[in-house]
């Protein structure tokens, strides 16, 4: 089964980052058209995304509980290297980790 696209819940989700992100953008002069939105969202909005919409994304998602923590050390990172903090040697480690076997967790479907 393939992924489902346009379920109401994402364009819900979608919605909801979006109106968060509004004050974001007012505040930096900022404007995005629709299209850039998908740029806009961090590691945490979309995990937020997969959570809410799980069974539009089950199918695409072999192991949820590892890709979302995959999604939580790759913001762990960026969130280090966009504040100019030191990214430690483990959180690199586990991102190398997580790129090896990201093929086994992500488009493969499947129940597990």
């Amino acid at each position: 089964m393939a992924c489902k696209e346009g379920s109401e819940e994402i364009r819900q989700t979608l919605k909801k980052a979006k109106e968060s992100l509004a004050e974001e953008q007012e505040q930096s002069c900022v404007r995005l058209g629709k299209a850039d939105l998908f740029a806009c969202l961090d590691f945490r909005n979309l995990r937020e995304i997969i959570k809410a919409s799980w069974d539009d994304f089950k199918d695409c998602i072999r192991w949820k509980k590892v890709f979302l923590g995959m999604l939580e050390t790759l913001e762990i990172v960026r969130n280090a290297v966009a504040h100019n903090r030191p990214v430690s040697p483990q959180a690199l480690a586990e991102v190398r980790k997580d790129r090896e076997v990201v093929g086994d967790v992500v488009g493969r479907s499947g129940t597990v």
